[in-house]
């Protein structure tokens, strides 16, 4: 026969007797097996003969309680004998964590869609919860159900997370920002192809300081990406610091190509200047462009009525690019606008000097540069 509710726990059935001592005056007396409710269920024999149950009787819930029509038993030594003769069936509303043995609950006995995000407390699961290899996949998660709040630093990580399963329907508007993901728990070979598209990040999502330096290389970029934007602006980097040198060899500037691209230096130089171009303070230009790519840099400098001016020459990661070489196909070599060397001529007021550079890199440490100068002035 089947049970309406939960299943009945299963109950082996020992037939058994409990004998009392009657006083003449106590009519109740506690079973030894609880859960007991059926007066049919146990027979009851008062100072050897047997009582009916209901009408001199009842027992609830192992409490064996005589009637007004019987009374109270009459004093003696074990005369009142109850025998168990049918088992007791208990059936549970709720289960406690000690009524379960070890791997009771297995991945079959879970129904579809039975855990949802309400049944979790906050910072419930944490990467020491999780196990390796893909246990994370996107038709388990209900949308929105992963916050980045919910997350230890670097709880989730790459080799926890099976190639695609978090696409763009599984995660929430501004579900995972920057500081919610630890340095490298993304990287490229963890990310499916196509799993992240434009219509699946918000505007202002992914800003730079969400990227380490070097985050995502050119060589991260499918061929022929195509990039389409309405306004392109450049930081210019605005430098009040004086350069120059009285010296013969003049100051050598660093211009680091990964920060920005354009320098204005709004105070008067003090000497000619010779350009560095490198990456930035921790990565070479070398590093940082890719064979076959260029590079643009213009800088500004303000003269008063000295003429300085740039040198003739610039350097790459330390090493000069020379302006007369005997095999320019092979080595590094600096081509002049106008076929002609900066240089200035007397002034007497105030005026500036913009430097062109295009590096063209042929291959590792090699490379082509072009070197245009323009001189501004007031009348």
């Amino acid at each position: 026969m089947a049970y309406i509710g939960n299943n009945p726990e299963l109950v082996v059935f020992n037939i058994g007797v409990e004998k009392f001592n009657g006083n003449s005056s106590c009519t109740q007396f506690q079973l030894s097996r609880t859960g007991y409710s059926d007066n049919n269920a146990i027979e009851v024999v008062v100072g050897g003969a047997q009582i009916r149950p209901t009408n001199d009787y009842g027992v609830n819930d192992g409490l064996l309680t005589f009637t007004p029509g019987h009374g109270a038993p009459t004093t003696g030594s074990e005369n009142i004998v109850v025998t168990y003769r049918a088992p007791v069936v208990i059936t549970f509303d709720k289960v406690n964590a000690d009524q379960l043995v070890p791997g009771a609950i297995t991945e079959t006995a879970i129904g579809a869609g039975t855990i949802t995000n309400t049944k979790y407390a906050a910072d419930s699961i944490t990467g020491d919860k999780l196990k390796n290899q893909g246990i994370i996949r996107a038709n388990n998660i209900v949308a929105g159900t992963i916050t980045g709040n919910l997350y230890g630093s670097q709880s989730v990580s790459g080799n926890n997370i099976g190639v695609g399963a978090i696409s763009g329907n599984n995660i929430g508007l501004d579900a995972i920002s920057g500081n919610n993901i630890g340095v490298g728990a993304i990287s490229g070979n963890n990310i499916g192809v196509y799993a992240i598209s434009g219509n699946n990040i918000a505007i202002g999502a992914i800003s730079a300081n969400n990227f380490a330096g070097g985050g995502i290389t050119s060589n991260v970029l499918a061929p022929n990406l195509s990039i389409s934007v309405s306004r392109v602006s450049e930081t210019i980097n605005i430098n009040t610091a004086v350069v120059g040198s009285n010296s013969a060899s003049g100051t050598n500037v660093n211009l680091d190509i990964v920060n920005t691209a354009v320098y204005y230096f709004s105070s008067n130089t003090s000497g000619n200047v010779t350009f560095n171009l490198r990456g930035n303070n921790i990565n070479t230009f070398d590093s940082s462009v890719q064979v076959g790519n260029t590079v643009s840099v213009i800088v500004t400098l303000r003269h008063n009525t000295a003429a300085y001016r740039s040198g003739v020459n610039v350097m790459i990661d330390g090493g000069l690019i020379k302006t007369t070489l005997a095999t320019p196909d092979t080595d590094n070599i600096i081509f002049y606008s106008g076929n002609t060397l900066p240089s200035h001529s007397p002034i007497t007021s105030l005026e500036s000097n913009m430097i062109g550079l295009n590096i063209i890199k042929k291959a590792a440490n090699s490379y082509i540069v072009y070197m245009s100068n323009t001189v501004f002035g007031l009348s």
